[in-house]
């Protein structure tokens, strides 16, 4: 563990999970689409045929059911980022609100209405900051919910390419009476087995996905209300500022400064709520890419039992 720790790794399952997906990019470079008309050989059964169908679809949906999951995992840097990003705009509203206080104060009786909008500025980041919180929190559910759904797509895929590759081998004989054709359908019943009950995994993890994908959205969009009340603080501010114009240039510069922060504010809660937004797309994406797989694999397994 420490070793793999040492080569940047965080577990073994990082190490496995970026190994798998290594060895799957690898092999799309270098895919080559095999179609059921471009064997040598006549198919030696209909339902062979079938299966290979259906089999080619599995793979298809699965590679790009990995492909999308693979953008998800890529795009956590950016959600995170932005996460980062609001943290320290927050930090830096309570810094100038201070300022904003002890300035206020000095003006004495003119600056006490602005003492009450630096004490609302104040309470409103500090809701603020508990949405951030939750905001983490809902974030890093949501990085260990799409690092699973990448790791389990990546193993199941992986299944159904070995699976699909020894159909293509298996469907390449000349005779109709081939002893073969009963070890083929008992190992693509096997096959077929293996698939469907790793691949429950990948159906409960979709699943779990679009659960947190919501609720992200969920956490992200109350931290969008609570941050629209800096506004409102911030119009009120502007007028009790022009009202002792000329006493206090530090209180003008102040409310410029929170006024560039509230931008700031509305700039990273709008990437990371458009970034949410895809997420919950291509979960449902990939939702119905395992949904069509599960169907595949259903139908396969009744082909064989004919």
């Amino acid at each position: 563990s420490q070793a793999l720790q040492g080569l940047g790794f965080s577990s073994y399952e990082d190490f496995m999970m970026q190994a798998l997906v290594a060895e799957l990019d690898s092999r799309d470079a270098s895919l080559k689409y095999v179609k059921a008309e471009g064997l040598k050989t006549a198919i030696f059964d209909r339902r062979v045929g079938d299966i290979m169908i259906a089999s080619s679809h599995c793979t298809d949906s699965a590679r790009n059911g990995f492909k999308i999951t693979g953008q998800l995992y890529s795009n956590l840097s950016k959600l995170m980022d932005q996460v980062g990003v609001i943290s320290e705009t927050c930090d830096k509203v309570k810094f100038i609100t201070t300022n904003m206080t002890i300035s206020s104060s000095k003006l004495g009786e003119f600056g006490r209405p602005l003492v009450v909008v630096s004490s609302n500025l104040e309470k409103l980041t500090g809701e603020i900051a508990a949405c951030v919180g939750n905001l983490q929190e809902a974030l890093n559910q949501f990085k260990n919910s799409v690092f699973q759904m990448h790791f389990t797509l990546a193993a199941s895929r992986l299944q159904i390419e070995m699976m699909h590759h020894f159909i293509l081998e298996m469907a390449r004989t000349p005779k109709e009476q081939d002893p073969r054709v009963e070890e083929f359908f008992t190992n693509c019943n096997l096959l077929n087995q293996l698939v469907a009950q790793n691949f429950s995994q990948v159906e409960s993890t979709c699943a779990e996905l679009g659960k947190v994908s919501r609720s992200l959205l969920s956490t992200i969009e109350r931290l969008t209300q609570v941050t629209a009340g800096m506004d409102v603080i911030r119009i009120v501010g502007k007028i009790e500022v022009a009202r002792v114009e000329g006493l206090s240039d530090t209180l003008t510069s102040r409310l410029a400064e929170i006024e560039e922060l509230t931008i700031s504010f509305k700039d990273s809660l709008r990437v990371l709520k458009s970034e949410c937004l895809w997420g919950i797309t291509s979960s449902s994406r990939i939702t119905t890419l395992t949904k069509d797989i599960g169907d595949r694999l259903d139908y396969m397994t009744a082909i064989i039992a004919i």
